[in-house]
């Protein structure tokens, strides 16, 4: 237990200090909240879904998801997560007002 507890932590760091050298060159980051389609519940492993926020929640980095419908969506909508840098929380809820208003960012009807 104490091994993965101490991996653990040295991915935590090895991603913030990756994190801090990406936010040093950019304000905010666009990518994909889950890794694919959202899986029938109990179907997939929790991790592979989210190893695109996971870096995000285990640095402390501030970061919102919100849903995208696509052309042709099915009845669950894909989803945009946005990622600042430490403190970029004001970024992140402006940048995800202007996604919003655009109107792809939306629930289905």
């Amino acid at each position: 237990m104490a091994a993965a507890v101490a991996a653990a932590r040295r991915t935590e760091r090895s991603w913030s200090e990756e994190l801090a050298r990406v936010f040093g060159t950019v304000d905010a980051l666009a990518l994909p909240t889950l890794a694919g389609d959202p899986p029938p519940i109990g179907r997939a492993s929790l991790m592979a879904q989210l190893r695109y926020s996971a870096p995000f929640n285990l640095s402390g980095h501030p970061a919102i998801s919100l849903p995208v419908l696509t052309p042709g969506g099915g009845p669950v909508p894909a989803s945009l997560q946005l990622a600042a840098r430490p403190g970029g929380e004001d970024l992140l809820i402006a940048t995800a007002a202007v996604v919003e208003d655009t109107g792809a960012a939306r629930t289905p009807a």
